[in-house]
């Protein structure tokens, strides 16, 4: 596939939201994430276009070690893993003090 034409290539824009929550629970940090994301994928040489929707828990292991479990609904076949359809398991390692 040649870079310069545009027609020939495939476009994906996901946007994802979650909300963390940090419920009191003895002395923990423990932290638990809820999210909500939408996917489009847009290739002009088929005329095609899908859509998915996808729902997420996560949960923060150790600091700077989170997991993420999810489900993205439908038939959606996304250019990337995490945006094909069908359940799935992530591992993120989050660095920089985002959650101090």
């Amino acid at each position: 596939m040649l870079l310069d034409d545009p027609d020939g290539n495939a476009y994906q824009a996901s946007l994802f939201a979650i909300w963390y929550l940090q419920p009191r629970l003895g002395g923990s940090d423990f932290v638990l994430g809820l999210g909500g994301g939408a996917h489009y994928l847009f290739m002009p040489a088929l005329d095609s276009s899908s859509y998915g929707f996808s729902a997420e828990v996560q949960a923060r292991l150790v600091r700077e070690v989170w997991l993420g479990v999810g489900y993205t609904f439908g038939g959606y076949q996304g250019l990337t893993a995490d945006t094909r359809g069908g359940l799935y398991l992530r591992l993120d390692l989050v660095t920089g003090g985002q959650f101090e």
